[in-house]
């Protein structure tokens, strides 16, 4: 299990906003060639003047190891957004399919 806080203040042109995120992980090792991950972060724009946005984000995925020097995972991921501008708000479902190979 991991977890972390950040927060960002920018100073080169925006000196009013501030971006502050959270995030929270864990793995399970089901067996000696496949892993699962969980994740869940939370993070908040804030800009004086304009509107707020809050954005989650949830991910679950599955990792298969195929050899000692690749691995196969999917990923499911659904962000969801919400601002105070409603041109803003969105919700999105991505899949992803990756495949890593270590030379």
């Amino acid at each position: 299990m991991a977890g972390s806080h950040s927060v960002q203040k920018y100073e080169d042109g925006r000196p009013d906003e501030t971006l502050e995120k959270y995030n929270v992980s864990m793995t399970r090792k089901l067996s000696r060639k496949l892993e699962t991950v969980a994740g869940y972060s939370l993070s908040q724009q804030q800009r004086i003047g304009t509107a707020d946005a809050v954005t989650a984000e949830y991910s679950l995925g599955v990792t298969r190891k195929l050899s000692a020097d690749s691995d196969l995972k999917l990923t499911y991921r659904l962000v969801d957004r919400e601002s105070d501008d409603l041109s803003n708000d969105y919700k999105e479902n991505r899949l992803q399919l990756s495949f890593k190979s270590s030379l």
